[in-house]
């Protein structure tokens, strides 16, 4: 055996021993890439990540909330990303700082979110009177948050607020929103007569617009004439209509025919409301309750206003001028007046002949139609701080007037001070009204009047603690009540002369200006003469 081995047969074994490290070496080291890949791509994954029509964005370490699988998102961080801007306060109260409310405003609209609460509500924005704009209400699934100084909504939360697809796809961990306009233009590809829609650049379109969120488009064919299809393109609603308008909340259209009838026809294409009236509009969704009117070729040269239901049946005859009162003639009571149409939920302002009365939400009369107006828009006390007054909540209650002089009622139609006050007004301080009255030169805290004189307690729990802190507070007297007549009030004191002085004002209407001055003329010295405090006003 040849025991001998020559360099170069030394040098190749090395060589192979050298090449079979690297070979193992480059294993290991490919290897250890495809597990570092691996460990990037897992991390990647379990990064939260956010795309908005698509695009990647960089997300700030608490604007997304993953808790127990819910997503939460900061109003304040995704407002401006979304083409919105973001302020403090309720849009109803839009130069409030107030950091437990924010309302966002695109270009054609408003939406509210408040600390605490899971309903919402949107406002298109219009030219007319902040007041005067309607609100619609939307419940959200999940209560709105602070933290931080920002305020949270879920991703329904935001989607149902700012016309947005929101999801969140757990196995990427990643959240995508959609904006509506990036919707109508993807959708639009498979509804081509959407196109003009699309183009066009106004309120109007911007409403229709939103029922694609609703998997509908509002088209319009070369005639120009509207109609409704699927987002798959097939027909809901044929293209025959002068114009449509989507109502979002009721998620129904409004339609118009070419001889300018209106109706509603609901997202199955199913006419709700035949198109035979001047005007439609809904006033109670949850009762399916529209105000309807007929032009004046059919009402004797006069418009003339009812309400009907969502089958069709007459709620209120349409024999009224006007149904529902102007919100803009009472700025201050703006929260107070969710529903211009109906008052606390069952009073129906209406008037006819030029008088005013209130209706149930069945028809039947709670008022009589003899007033001059409701509400007091005058301010006889020539206060510069007094707002016009409607209603004092706490009492679920409306002020009338009748020849010049005011009074309150209940929702009930009971009366709680009769139509003899000088004037009503409301004044705010720290953003809650306060209530007052006139009645012979001397000022009255209305509630304080109602509670602690005459015993008639709030409705709600809403009264300001304010009013027991003084229990020394000097008050108008039983006997004061009496003489200045001016309240109507059951009572069960046993006091016969009590009872009879209220007995001798329940037809109190029937009591002219004069009579009062001659009635009272003794009264007046005991006004002068008693514990009534006046309000530093």
């Amino acid at each position: 055996m040849n025991m001998y081995q020559s360099p170069l047969d030394e040098e190749k074994e090395k060589n192979k021993k050298l090449i079979k490290i690297m070979a193992i070496a480059l294993a290991i080291l490919f290897v250890m890439s495809i597990c570092i890949l691996v460990y990037i791509s897992y991390l990647q994954k379990k990064q939260l990540k956010l795309y908005i029509d698509d695009a990647r964005i960089n997300l700030t370490s608490d604007m997304i909330i993953i808790n127990d699988d819910n997503i939460y998102i900061s109003i304040n961080d995704i407002a401006g990303k979304i083409g919105y801007a973001m302020n403090n306060g309720e849009y109803k109260e839009q130069y409030s700082e107030d950091t437990t409310k924010c309302h966002l405003t695109n270009k054609y609209e408003a939406a509210s979110y408040i600390q605490d609460s899971d309903e919402i509500y949107k406002t298109i924005i219009s030219d007319i009177e902040q007041s005067d704009v309607e609100h619609e209400y939307f419940t959200i699934d999940e209560p709105v948050f602070s933290q931080s100084n920002k305020l949270y909504t879920t991703l329904k939360g935001l989607e149902q607020g700012c016309n947005l697809d929101c999801s969140y796809n757990n196995e990427n961990n990643t959240v995508e929103i959609y904006t509506l306009d990036y919707l109508v233009k993807y959708y639009s590809k498979a509804v081509p007569d959407s196109q003009k829609i699309i183009e066009q650049e106004d309120v109007s379109a911007y409403k229709n617009k939103k029922a694609v969120l609703y998997n509908m488009m509002v088209v319009q064919n070369e005639s120009g004439k509207y109609g409704v299809n699927s987002l798959n393109n097939e027909t809901i609603i044929g293209e025959k209509y002068k114009s449509i308008t989507f109502m979002e909340q009721a998620q129904e259209f409004v339609v118009e025919t070419e001889d300018g009838k209106f109706g509603i026809i609901d997202k199955d294409g199913k006419t709700k409301i035949s198109p035979e009236y001047a005007s439609i509009k809904q006033i109670d969704k949850d009762r399916g309750l529209y105000l309807v009117s007929k032009n004046s070729s059919e009402t004797s040269g006069r418009t003339q206003y009812g309400i009907i239901n969502k089958k069709q049946k007459i709620v209120v005859y349409l024999e009224y001028e006007q149904i529902g009162i102007n919100k803009s003639d009472f700025p201050s009571q703006d929260k107070e007046i969710d529903n211009q149409y109906i008052l606390y939920g069952k009073c129906i302002p209406v008037k006819k002949s030029n008088k005013w009365g209130l209706l149930d939400i069945n028809g039947n009369t709670i008022l009589p139609i003899e007033y001059d107006s409701l509400g007091c828009k005058s301010n006889a006390s020539k206060n510069n701080s007094a707002d016009s007054l409607l209603l004092v909540p706490e009492y679920e209650a409306i002020v009338v007037c009748q020849n010049k002089l005011y009074g309150l009622f209940n929702s009930s139609g009971k009366e709680l001070i009769p139509a003899l006050v000088t004037d009503m007004y409301a004044i705010t301080s720290s953003g809650e009204n306060q209530y007052y009255l006139t009645y012979q030169g001397n000022t009255m805290d209305v509630i304080k009047y109602l509670r602690d004189t005459l015993g008639i307690q709030p409705v709600s729990g809403d009264v300001d603690e304010d009013y027991d802190d003084n229990e020394n507070d000097e008050q108008i007297t039983t006997n004061n009540i009496k003489t200045q007549n001016i309240v109507n009030q059951d009572t069960n004191s046993n006091t016969n002369n009590s009872q009879n002085s209220y007995d001798n004002m329940e037809n109190q209407e029937d009591i002219d200006t004069s009579e009062i001055s001659d009635y009272d003329q003794e009264s007046v010295t005991d006004i002068e003469d008693s514990d009534i405090t006046q309000i530093d006003m």
